[in-house]
């Protein structure tokens, strides 16, 4: 993974933005100052304007122009105050580090003379700020405090170690040598804004006073209008301090646009390319809805897009499969520019996407405000940025979307999506859920029947099949049409298998969520001739029961309706899947008695519908012949539910009504008196809870809600 630097670059072969021109016009006016005073050049521009960058081309132009070695091209000394720790000592250290430079780029007897006598000079400044009680002057221009006892008594050390000579004897000597030196001198001192108010008076101090030689250029480079900011005091404006400080002025140029989004696009794809698949597609209008006026609005600056490119870089590789790619681009850009703003989204779902069992509580106005009165802290410049790109990726907070909007933002993995949601803050999959890409993985396997119906089995054990249902059907459109029928025979294979308990009021179970599955697929499927032929090979090919029936049956009903969410609209069709349905029914008789399927009840009643009483009602005396065939009926006639229940604990509950229509309920009662320990204790934990609520109607015939027990066996 390969993170840009927000180094400024060093040469002109690194230059993105066109910036050399500048830097050469800037280095020109450095090479034909011919006036042999002092000169001080401020190079203007915001944190992350590029300013370094502009002087390190600048100096690159100056040493192409002159030559490295000539001796008489500019010597150059790079100052960075806030490379040191002590701030208190920044003069001295100056002074020392520039007679080194000198002394070593000088390269003649007359560069080493004043190497050494510089260093006599700066024993003058240790601290500079003792010597104020000294020279007034420099008191007044500084307006520092009084430095401890202890720094003045090794200050005033120093200074008798001078002998006789005085601070403006060594300077005016210095004055002379670097006249005969006949070589200018650059002095860059960059990043200025980033020192405090004191540090700041004590750098332009030594450029306007103590280190004002001849033949000597100095390039400041700061943001003026924070340093302006700081240096005001009273009624002096630090813009006028800075007026006396900086002779010739030099703004960075604007970064065009253009040149800006070239580097921004040309990162993106980098990151964006690797990660393009048909689950995981960059849909190009909507990228376009949140660039325009939002994201092109949010990048001032090179640095401000490395800031972002490199957060990017990191964050969607955690969740690549989960997200929309464009949506999370835009959530990112809140979180790395107006982290304030991205806080309040995170921490305030309800408000963004609403509430899986109310929708829209608030008034879309009262939301409105809400979330412009969010953004106040964003500064007045980007507030219409940070709005665009709220409003576009929440488009239910200013208009009406139905409920059904819902399960199309899944499908796109928008982050208005409920569902979806939480994956961009927590950057993981929420615990419980099911990754995509595990979706995926098993999407791919509906190419062999046993290898999907193998992995539905380990979600099964790991009790997550529940959430891969609930997700497929945002990705049917993945599932080749010619692994259709396999997808849904694997699902129907182990459907007897699928939990029968529901997590809420209105779940209706996983079967169910298998069924609508299955009808999906098949209605995606347009030809009816292809749509006959698959549903045929499903329903003759499947070992399992409960849901091939229940998948019939509902078929049957909107038959005989006439309902247009038909899939079927011949009618011999449909009662050709009875047929074949009824017959895989009686063979199951034949093998267990349906012992092993589940939810017997609903067995029984689609099958009293389809053949009438009689051989429901054979079954369940069949059933009563044996120990494991009565715990069958008893597990089949229980049943879960939550109505009624504020805690949402899952209670169970079992019916007389429901078994009296299919055996005689007395002699059913003689059955389950005569069971013995040892037979109860082949029962499954199911059958035992469920004969346990059975004794107890035995016992209370009518029943109330204090009858139902609650579910805490596994």
């Amino acid at each position: 993974m390969a993170f840009a630097s927000d180094a400024a670059i060093e040469s002109r072969k690194e230059d993105r933005l066109n910036r050399y021109p500048f830097s050469e016009h800037l280095g020109n006016a450095i090479l034909n100052w011919t006036n042999i005073e002092t000169m001080v050049l401020g190079l203007y521009g915001e944190w992350g304007a590029g300013k370094s960058s502009i002087i390190n081309l600048s100096l690159e132009y100056i040493i192409k122009t002159t030559g490295k070695d000539n001796k008489t091209s500019p010597i150059i000394f790079r100052f960075n105050p806030w490379n040191f720790t002590e701030q208190n000592q920044l003069v001295t250290i100056f002074f020392s580090e520039l007679s080194k430079v000198i002394g070593f780029q000088g390269n003649s007897e007359q560069a080493t003379e004043i190497g050494k006598k510089l260093l006599s000079y700066s024993k003058f400044f240790t601290p500079l700020t003792i010597l104020a009680p000294f020279f007034p002057q420099f008191a007044e221009l500084m307006k520092l405090p009084e430095s401890t006892l202890k720094e003045m008594g090794n200050a005033t050390k120093e200074w008798s170690e001078l002998n006789d000579k005085d601070l403006s004897a060594i300077k005016a000597e210095l004055y002379k040598q670097i006249i005969k030196l006949h070589r200018k001198i650059i002095i860059v001192i960059d990043d200025i804004d980033r020192l405090n108010n004191q540090e700041m008076r004590q750098i332009f101090q030594l450029v306007k006073m103590n280190a004002n030689f001849p033949n000597t250029i100095y390039i400041l480079s700061l943001d003026d209008q924070k340093v302006a900011a700081m240096l005001t005091e009273d009624k002096f404006p630090g813009k006028d301090y800075l007026e006396k400080i900086i002779q010739v002025p030099f703004h960075v140029p604007t970064i065009e646009k253009a040149r800006l989004e070239k580097i921004l696009f040309k990162e993106l794809d980098s990151i964006i390319k690797p990660l393009l698949s048909k689950s995981t597609p960059f849909e190009k209008k909507r990228w376009q809805d949140i660039y325009f006026e939002g994201l092109s609005g949010v990048f001032p600056s090179l640095r401000s897009v490395k800031r972002y490119i490199n957060s990017l870089r990191f964050t969607i590789m955690l969740v690549p499969n989960e997200i929309n790619i464009v949506d999370f681009m835009g959530i990112e850009s809140l979180r790395v520019f107006f982290p304030e703003v991205y806080t309040h989204i995170a921490k305030n779902k309800t408000l963004f996407v609403g509430d899986v069992y109310s929708i829209d509580r608030d008034d879309r106005k009262a939301k409105v405000e809400k979330i412009n009165k969010m953004v106040e802290s964003v500064p007045e410049s980007d507030r219409k940025y940070v709005l665009h790109i709220i409003y576009k990726l929440f488009p239910q907070i200013a208009n009406n979307y139905g409920s059904e909007w819902q399960d199309i933002w899944e499908g796109q993995k928008f982050i208005c999506s409920r569902y979806r949601y939480d994956r961009y803050f927590f950057l993981s999959v929420p615990e419980g859920q099911l990754p995509q890409q595990e979706i995926n993985k098993l999407i791919v396997k509906s190419d062999n029947i046993n290898d999907l119906e193998n992995s539905l089995i380990k979600l099964i054990r790991l009790k997550r099949v529940r959430k891969f249902l609930s997700r497929l059907p945002d990705f049917k459109e993945l599932i080749p049409q010619k692994n259709i029928a396999n997808f849904i025979i694997a699902m129907f294979n182990i459907s007897d298998k699928l939990p029968q308990g529901r997590e809420h009021d209105f779940d209706f179970g996983a079967t169910m969520e298998a069924t609508r599955i299955a009808y999906h697929l098949l209605n995606n499927i347009e030809d009816q001739k292809t749509r006959q032929k698959i549903a045929f090979k499903v329903i003759q090919g499947t070992s399992g029961i409960i849901a091939p029936l229940e998948f019939v049956f509902y078929e049957v009903e909107r038959m005989e309706k006439n309902e247009h969410t038909r899939l079927f609209k011949d009618n011999k069709t449909v009662e050709k899947l009875k047929e074949i349905m009824c017959k895989k029914l009686e063979e199951r008789v034949k093998v267990d008695n349906l012992k092993s399927v589940p939810n017997l009840q609903n067995i029984l009643l689609i099958w009293k519908n389809w053949k009438g009483d009689e051989k429901a009602k054979i079954l369940v005396a069949s059933l009563q012949t044996s120990t494991d065939g009565i715990g069958s009926i008893l597990e089949g006639f229980s049943y879960q539910r939550h109505f009624g229940n504020p805690k949402n604990i899952n209670f169970w509950d079992i019916s007389f009504k429901s078994i009296e229509m299919f055996t005689d309920i007395e002699e059913f009662k003689k059955k389950v008196k005569s069971l013995s320990k040892e037979d109860i204790k082949l029962f499954s934990p199911q059958q035992k809870m469920a004969l346990k609520l059975f004794n107890k109607l035995i016992k209370f015939p009518k029943g109330n809600i204090n009858d139902s027990i609650e579910d805490n066996h596994e």
